[in-house]
């Protein structure tokens, strides 16, 4: 709900002209977090106070607290009802927007990317379980179809006539809506790698993510300057639809979601961290068994495996 919200929240409050800037402060903050979260959590869980594990999960309440009334007093949703803009932001910020409706077009991608997961989710966890696709292919099928998808869907924006808005913008729900193929999956690849680090490799791959976001802009305004509008942008979706190709391509072919060599000979006597039960032909009662078999510490907390 957070993305939609802020893109609302952009689109009332900011010039098309500081979209791209804003955008990657926006999609920048939450790596950001992310980082600053893990490494304060590790402190938080080695210190004394409190039995030391439960105190990230306090102070990320406490700062939800915090943060949720100053969201409230100080943020409105379009600077004609914010309390203390001044006349002069205000008058800069309403002649620069153009004042039409565009939240239900702008929520349309996300709901169609709502729809796919909803739908595909359950496809996944199907074909795994009964043996019809192995997990490392699994990630390759739907990586695939999302960066060769995204790649057509790219290139047939590219060339299609400026006229045809309506085509164009169902091109780009789709686009957005096969970008969430990714998250189920090369976005698991920390999980698939290495469960015991996948907090670290997944703050470590959301940053180096960012550069697109900081490249992106960047490229768009040297192909603006240099070509007309309609030259300039049809290069761009032909940039990005050979990227997206190129992103699928090497994913197809070297692609990898098996444990790391390293990973399991690292915690070979720890089973309960490398958790690939499914992967091993184990069913979920010899799994329990063989957490059961794992000496546990009586002064750490500790869960059954067990449901009831």
């Amino acid at each position: 709900m957070c993305y939609p919200s802020l893109h609302r929240l952009v689109s009332h409050w900011f010039p098309p002209r500081e979209y791209a800037f804003l955008a990657g402060v926006m999609h920048s903050g939450y790596i950001v977090g992310t980082v600053l979260a893990l490494l304060c959590s590790g402190f938080l869980i080695d210190s004394p106070f409190h039995g030391g594990w439960p105190l990230p999960f306090y102070v990320s309440g406490a700062l939800a607290f915090i943060w949720l009334p100053t969201w409230i007093f100080l943020v409105s949703e379009t600077p004609k009802t914010h309390s203390y803009i001044t006349m002069g932001e205000k008058r800069y910020i309403e002649d620069s927007l153009k004042h039409t409706e565009n939240g239900a077009l702008s929520a349309l991608p996300y709901i169609a990317a709502l729809v796919f997961m909803f739908l595909l989710t359950p496809i996944d966890s199907l074909l795994i379980n009964r043996g019809l696709l192995s997990i490392p292919r699994a990630r390759k099928l739907w990586s695939a179809i999302s960066a060769f998808g995204k790649s057509i869907l790219l290139l047939t924006i590219a060339y299609s006539p400026p006229n045809h808005r309506g085509l164009i913008v169902v091109l780009l729900v789709i686009n957005v809506a096969l970008s969430s193929l990714m998250l189920i999956g090369f976005n698991l690849a920390d999980l698939d790698l290495a469960p015991p680090y996948a907090g670290f490799l997944f703050a470590i791959f959301n940053a180096c993510s960012t550069l697109s976001g900081m490249l992106a802009p960047l490229i768009v305004g040297a192909f603006t300057n240099i070509y007309p509008a309609e030259v300039a942008w049809r290069n761009v979706f032909i940039l990005a639809s050979a990227v997206s190709c190129l992103c699928g391509v090497l994913y197809v072919l070297f692609g990898r979601a098996e444990l790391l060599d390293w990973v399991l000979n690292q915690h070979a006597n720890r089973p309960d961290i490398l958790y690939h039960p499914l992967e091993q032909g184990n069913s979920t009662d010899s799994w329990d068994q063989t957490l059961e078999e794992i000496p546990v510490d009586p002064n750490e907390p500790h869960y059954s495996s067990k449901i009831c």
